[in-house]
């Protein structure tokens, strides 16, 4: 992460937003927190809200295209628990590392269809549906389970933002990748963001998932 993101991130970490611990026992049941604005501050369902069956209303509307050529837009997010990265298919050095973590997950996780890797190119011009699928191939990732998706960089810089309420390092940057993994619902509700170059915050995400998946 470049130094104008990191500042970022820590500074949503300190208003009250890191979702790794943020977790208690309501009604002896383990319930994540839901972030809905960018400063990642946890609102506690049957505390201070009501969740429902409902898509996330404030979710933006997007149409990408992945690896195989086909679309993808919000109604394959609907019903999945959604791991979100981003990257680009030429980076050496942070991306590989995250690939490993988001292998690590997808081999937890193969046996639940419900559980979805979407990994979105930040640099779309050049990581068309060919060069994604020749990506997908060189490291063993399944399009069933792990979707990489491209196209319009302004739709990625939005859901990178907007969607899944990663801080801009300024207001100018398109979208950038970084270390941070997001836990999405079934309705597209933020649920936790992780880093997904440490083991500690790996197993995080594993148990957070684990508590959507019941």
């Amino acid at each position: 992460m470049n130094r104008e993101l990191l500042v970022a991130f820590l500074a949503a970490i300190a208003a009250g937003a890191c979702a790794k611990p943020a977790a208690h026992a309501s009604a002896g049941a383990f319930e994540l927190p839901v972030y809905r604005t960018a400063d990642l501050t946890p609102r506690w369902p049957g505390i201070d809200l009501q969740l429902d069956d409902a898509d996330n209303p404030d979710f933006p509307k997007f149409q990408l295209t992945d690896q195989s050529g086909r679309p993808f837009g919000n109604r394959d997010l609907s019903g999945h628990i959604v791991v979100a990265s981003f990257f680009y298919s030429r980076c050496s050095d942070l991306c590989p590392r995250l690939r490993g973590s988001l292998s690590k997950v997808r081999a937890e996780f193969r046996e639940d269809p419900r559980v979805l890797l979407v990994s979105h190119s930040i640099t779309p011009n050049t990581d068309t549906p060919e060069i994604l699928a020749a990506y997908a191939k060189a490291n063993q990732i399944d399009g069933a389970g792990w979707r990489l998706l491209t196209g319009p960089a302004t739709t990625i810089e939005k859901l990178e933002h907007e969607g899944y309420l990663i801080p801009r390092a300024r207001a100018d940057r398109p979208a950038m990748h970084s270390e941070m993994l997001v836990l999405l619902d079934a309705h597209q509700r933020v649920r936790g963001v992780y880093n997904g170059t440490l083991a500690t915050e790996l197993g995080f995400l594993e148990r957070d998932i684990r508590a959507l998946e019941r």
